[in-house]
């Protein structure tokens, strides 16, 4: 049985540009304030880049889980059979 393909529409585009810039900006934004808030504990401290590392690291983190929601959400949104 052949499948029907579906013809793109300006509505695909957009939805595809709009998760790729989301893509981006979810993880650099979330390793950027991970590692500037780990950076402000270490100055109020006064204690080596250790926060600044563990922010970034921390950051890393929710950004990849950030992209790994929004792909099962996109997964979920299309007919993926």
């Amino acid at each position: 049985m052949r499948r029907k393909r579906r013809k793109k529409t300006n509505k695909d585009v957009f939805r595809a540009l709009r998760v790729f810039g989301t893509v981006g900006f979810d993880l650099a934004g979330a390793m950027l304030l991970g590692f500037f808030l780990g950076r402000l504990t270490d100055r109020f401290l006064d204690s080596s880049p250790m926060f600044a590392a563990a922010g970034f690291l921390l950051g890393a983190a929710a950004g990849f889980s950030r992209l790994w929601r929004l792909g099962m959400e996109e997964v979920k949104r299309d007919d993926w059979h």
